[in-house]
């Protein structure tokens, strides 16, 4: 699709523009979930320390990678005469 920008269209660099800036607003939402959870329950001396961000921010990921996709089934195991529940396949 015209224009091109070298040997690809500019659909495709926006779409690279678009999923960069969804990774980033992922990491911003679990960053700051983190930020919040370690003021709020410290691991260790200081909030703000880097052992304490960084353990809440394994634990924030493990629980959005582990609840999603359970919230997901629970919502997608619905009888079918009941009619598909938003976002599911």
């Amino acid at each position: 699709m015209p224009p091109r920008l070298g040997r690809i269209g500019w659909i495709n660099v926006l779409w690279v523009f678009l999923a960069l800036s969804k990774l980033l607003q992922a990491g911003g939402i679990v960053g700051g979930t983190a930020v919040a959870f370690s003021l709020l329950i410290p691991i260790g001396d200081d909030p703000m320390s880097g052992t304490s961000i960084t353990a809440w921010t394994v634990i924030a990921e493990l629980g959005f990678t582990v609840a999603l996709p359970i919230a997901w089934g629970v919502a997608c195991a619905r009888p079918r005469a009941a009619g598909p529940a938003a976002g599911c396949p």
